[in-house]
């Protein structure tokens, strides 16, 4: 019960009269919690003060588990603190890490709060690929389930695809509505359909060629180390700094200033397209 109910003479106490005397039961155990603030606010969440995230809304960007697991992975008199931005992925990732944990029956200093936090689901609905990387793979997929799935495959989570495929088909809503909703801008990117209508000085536009061409080179599928290779000896190749280089490729792809890490993100296109877009072809 919330610390409000605990006072002497409040509704626990009241309660407890009620449990013994109307219903002949006892009643349950005393353990007052503290309440739920957004983070960086010091006053509970109240819909008369705008500051509320109901749990229906919760509900939308995560799953009933990591609902509990937010409460129950904190002592009961310690104020928790509710991030719906990128507090999200530190939340999601340490609740998987801790299924892992458990599958691999592993110690985890989580695990007596993952235990209760999943007893009751049905199904599991976190795969084990971290969410700020799924978050990426969604938005360079468009939210294509097909082209997730090989992004997926191609950037190093194949057992995934194979072994948890249903479970990630659960997920995917979770990061649509999350994108939709709470997102940060900083983390939000749409890959351009078409060539966004930039100026590249001589150097930028001779990187973003030299790029093309170890592509066009290159094996049909790399990973993100061996694009983070070749985009380093591109810009060396034409002596470029690399923020400058890093720029052409973001503002080439996504028409922005900045973006995911380069090496996975581009490792993650379909390899002719990009080499197009490079030579600004499309």
């Amino acid at each position: 019960y919330g610390k409000e109910h605990a006072t002497k003479g409040g509704s626990f106490d009241t309660g407890v009269e009620f449990a013994k005397t109307v219903f002949n039961v006892e009643p349950p155990f005393p353990l007052a919690y503290d309440t739920i603030n957004l983070v960086g606010d010091n006053k509970k969440m109240s819909s008369s003060l705008g500051n509320l995230v109901t749990p229906a809304e919760a509900l939308q960007i995560m799953p009933p588990e990591i609902v509990r697991y937010l409460v129950f992975r904190n002592l009961p008199k310690k104020v928790i603190y509710f991030d719906s931005g990128q507090g999200l992925y530190n939340l999601i990732d340490e609740f998987a890490k801790a299924e892992e944990a458990e599958h691999a029956d592993q110690p985890n200093m989580f695990r007596g709060a993952y235990k209760i936090a999943s007893a009751i689901r049905e199904k599991r609905t976190i795969t084990s690929v971290p969410f700020n990387h799924l978050v990426s793979v969604y938005q360079a997929a468009q939210g294509d389930e097909q082209k997730i799935i090989e992004i997926l495959e191609r950037t190093g989570y194949e057992s995934v695809v194979t072994d948890q495929k249903e479970v990630l088909q659960r997920e995917i809503p979770y990061v649509a509505n999350w994108l939709k909703n709470y997102a940060p801008d900083s983390v939000k990117f749409e890959v351009q359909e078409t060539l966004p209508d930039v100026e590249l000085s001589e150097k930028q536009a001779a990187f973003a060629s030299t790029l093309a061409d170890s592509l066009t080179s290159a094996p049909e599928t790399i990973d993100g180390q061996e694009m983070h290779g070749l985009i380093y000896a591109a810009k060396d190749a034409v002596e470029l700094e690399p923020p400058q280089a890093f720029k052409v490729l973001y503002l080439l792809v996504l028409n922005k200033q900045s973006g995911p890490k380069a090496g996975w993100f581009l490792s993650s296109l379909d390899k002719e397209w990009l080499i197009r877009r490079l030579r600004q072809e499309s």
